[in-house]
């Protein structure tokens, strides 16, 4: 796929767009001329190298919790019926009433749930991962802040191909998402 007539996206890495809306997987890449995005969903974006201003890099540990312990199960299972069961009592009688008692015996079934399957959910874990974050700058003030594996060192490369034009000399990831013809940024950031 092309960006302009006489190019093509040749050097790629897969990461993620950050922004004030959560983050999505894209592939970043390079033209001749600019640095260019594209989301699975069909989110691009497009950086001629003459507008950027500054690539900023920097590598971070993120902190992400796996798993699920089953004392959550059982806990919130047993709290869950013991105030559903109290709100019944409190309703009397009718709807409200019948509402509390299923939601009542669905806390008891969610404890009894946890408590069956303890060996399954045996407990939250930590994983601490190195990444590296990319912000992109552009002379008109959008940015856009990417997140990569932190072994590629797609920031110092980016900023090389800013600086001299020249590609970054890299293996391509898998293809299957590339720029459209052309592609700009619908929304930029502030």
């Amino acid at each position: 796929m092309s960006t302009f007539p006489d190019e093509s996206v040749r050097v790629r890495w897969r990461g993620e767009l950050r922004n004030g809306h959560g983050s999505e997987d894209v592939v970043l890449g390079t033209t001749d001329r600019c640095i260019v995005f594209r989301s699975e969903t069909g989110r691009h974006g497009t950086f001629p190298r003459d507008h950027v201003s500054t690539i900023e890099s920097e590598v971070r540990t993120e902190t992400e919790y796996e798993g699920l312990d089953y004392r959550l199960l059982v806990g919130g299972g047993a709290l869950l019926s013991t105030l559903s069961f109290l709100g019944a009592i409190l309703a009397g009688s009718g709807a409200a009433a019948l509402f509390f008692v299923l939601l009542g015996v669905g806390g008891l079934r969610l404890a009894d749930f946890g408590w069956k399957h303890r060996e399954e959910y045996d407990g939250i874990e930590r994983v601490e991962n190195e990444v590296e974050r990319i912000t992109v700058h552009t002379d008109s003030g959008a940015r856009r802040q990417f997140v990569l594996p932190v072994e590629e060192g797609v920031g110092a490369r980016l900023s090389e191909f800013v600086r001299t034009g020249e590609r970054p000399e890299v293996p391509n990831v898998e293809d299957g998402v590339t720029p459209a013809p052309g592609a700009t940024d619908p929304d930029p950031a502030t």
